[in-house]
């Protein structure tokens, strides 16, 4: 694997020096990374992402909009380093690859248009920016993903470890006074709700006894669900958890403070579909801090320009973001 990276690296190398980059064309440019310009749009994408999570970037409560826009040039940098690393190895994208772009960005523009729209950012641009996450999962994957057995069965190690696969009816623990405002159960509709919700699964041998189950209690059971380790905003804590200790292939019961799920896990390994559909990232993953050690030796060999009277105008309007 080091001389399959040392020797990506050495050609790239030596044609970065034999050319500049010219992936980028924008009326102005709000820096520019070895001649690759970036223009406000695409900062804008990135300082809205930084605003909106700053401690996924390395922030704490005490950063300012000047340290937002710092790290906005950071992954505009890294931006740069990936459309150019996919170039210079001469990588290409599958059919598939380019159709889940287009899915990608079709989703993301029927539920954010708004938002995107309001920081200035167009749906030309959003197409730039997952065309450019898919460049670095292919990166990640030409450069530490191996086709041998042991390699495989890693991968599919890591993938039954931090995804899980399911479906679930959910119901809530709230009910309706007589003017129709929601309140909570008391404890003792809560039990009755719960032995209702058991009784149900203990009936449920196949995921048709899940739509069943959803139909004696008037909700829709979900469609199948991957959800990763690491990205379980919205549930209740610690149902990553909960979930992954259930057996497979069977109905089973959660109970929280607000809320109860009937849940259908699947094997992992079973599911060929999703392990697919997240395979690149699951190599990601993995390999995180040797990737980083590879983006980092590119990235020091670039010149970053910046034109700070623009990046003022976007701190001064840090509000619209995030």
């Amino acid at each position: 694997m080091i001389k399959k990276i040392t020797a990506l690296l050495l050609a790239f190398s030596l044609c970065l020096a034999l050319s500049s980059c010219s992936l980028f064309q924008a009326d102005e440019a709000v820096i520019s990374v070895s001649g690759a310009d970036i223009d406000k749009e695409i900062f804008a994408y990135y300082l809205d992402k930084v605003k909106a999570r700053p401690s996924d970037y390395g922030l704490d409560e005490k950063a300012d909009a000047s340290d937002y826009a710092d790290k906005a040039v950071e992954l505009c940098t890294r931006y740069v380093t990936v459309n150019t690393m996919f170039a210079k190895y001469n990588l290409k994208l599958t059919n598939s690859q380019k159709f889940s772009i287009a899915d990608n960005v079709s989703n993301k523009w029927t539920c954010y248009s708004n938002h995107y729209k309001k920081i200035g950012v167009s749906r030309a641009t959003i197409s730039k920016i997952v065309t450019n996450e898919t460049y670095e999962n292919t990166i990640f994957t030409t450069l530490f993903d191996n086709s041998d057995e042991e390699a495989e069965k890693k991968v599919r190690k890591y993938f039954a470890e931090n995804y899980i696969i399911f479906r679930a009816v959910c119901g809530y623990f709230v009910t309706t006074d007589a003017a129709g405002s929601a309140i909570e159960m008391s404890d003792a509709e809560k039990d009755k709700v719960e032995a209702k919700f058991r009784s149900l699964a203990e009936k449920i041998v196949d995921i048709s006894g899940l739509e069943t189950a959803a139909n004696e209690l008037s909700y829709t059971a979900s469609s199948a669900i991957l959800l990763k380790k690491t990205q379980c905003e919205g549930y209740p804590d610690g149902f990553f958890e909960d979930v992954n200790s259930l057996q497979n292939d069977s109905a089973s019961v959660l109970r929280y403070d607000d809320c109860i799920f009937i849940i259908w896990k699947y094997n992992p390994d079973d599911r060929e579909e999703e392990y697919a559909s997240c395979r690149s990232q699951c190599v990601k993953d993995m390999y995180s801090a040797f990737g980083e050690a590879s983006f980092r030796s590119i990235e020091e060999t670039f010149q970053v320009t910046r034109s700070e009277a623009m990046i003022n105008s976007f701190i001064k309007n840090i509000e619209i973001y995030g």
